[in-house]
This record gives structure tokens, sequence and C-alpha cells, in this order.
């Protein structure tokens, strides 16, 4: 079963709680990095961005979910 996730905080929540949590497709994983940000990794190229914008709020992707 699919999970959505609406907000940079429950997604947060779900990658502390060891959930894959994705970005829209599996080629996008959310991570936490050793040094605590939260990252979207885009598996095909090994790039990087910011879960969210300067503001810790505002999402840099879209349809955040995670399977049961």
């Amino acid at each position: 079963m699919k999970t959505t996730l609406h907000t940079a905080e429950e997604i947060r929540q779900a990658v502390n709680a060891g959930k894959k949590v994705f970005a829209g497709s599996p080629s996008y994983e959310v991570i936490k990095d050793r040094i605590n940000q939260y990252l979207i990794h885009y598996i095909n190229s090994d790039h990087y961005i910011g879960l969210t914008w300067n503001d810790n709020t505002t999402l840099n992707g879209s349809n955040f979910y995670f399977i049961n």
C-alpha cells in the first residue's frame, strides 16, 4: 500500500523512521546524509537536490510517498 506524504515534516519523520521515501518515482529517493541534510537523490545520474527551498517548507519535488 502506498502512503502519500504532504509536508516536509511528514517526509522527515518517515525517513527518520527508516522508510524508503520517494518523490514521484522510485528513481527519486529522499535520503538523510551524514550531516543531517534531507536530500532528493536522483539515482540514475547520482544527482542530489535539497528536499526543500531555503524556507525549509517549500518542497523541491511532488508526489512524495513510501510503500508499506
